[in-house]
């Protein structure tokens, strides 16, 4: 199962993934390079096989990968697609995610980044 994950944090939620459903592929996408440094000095993040953290912004590479295939071409390997992002913007009303995250655009980019039956999960918290 390929798993992607937008915005590492600490790295609590895919080491948790990681630890819990090991058959899953995550791919972490971070924005911010220093967060891995953090994740992995002081929260015991750490990187395998299957666990692999690309530096970049999220809403890029969904859209750069919007039509790949998950696994290659006529794979039946379900995507799942995870937003886990903070918002610094205080006036939107959004704790998370940054509001470009909920718009018309993003979402048909991971309408098209997700396999059929694939997943998308979106961590909203409202101020």
């Amino acid at each position: 199962v390929s798993t992607t994950i937008v915005g590492l944090g600490a790295g609590s939620l895919p080491m948790f993934l990681h630890g819990c459903l090991p058959h899953l592929n995550i791919e972490v996408v971070e924005l911010d390079p220093m967060m891995e440094e953090v994740a992995t000095k002081y929260f015991g993040f750490s990187m395998d096989e299957q666990l692999k953290v690309h530096l970049g912004d999220g809403i890029k590479f969904i859209e750069e990968n919007a039509h790949s295939e998950p696994n290659g071409k006529d794979s039946d390997a379900v995507r799942i697609l995870i937003v886990d992002v903070d918002s610094s913007d205080l006036s939107s009303g959004l704790s998370c995610p940054p509001a470009n995250f909920v718009e018309d655009a993003f979402l048909m980019s991971a309408k098209k980044f997700l396999s059929a039956g694939g997943l998308l999960i979106i961590n909203l918290v409202a101020r």
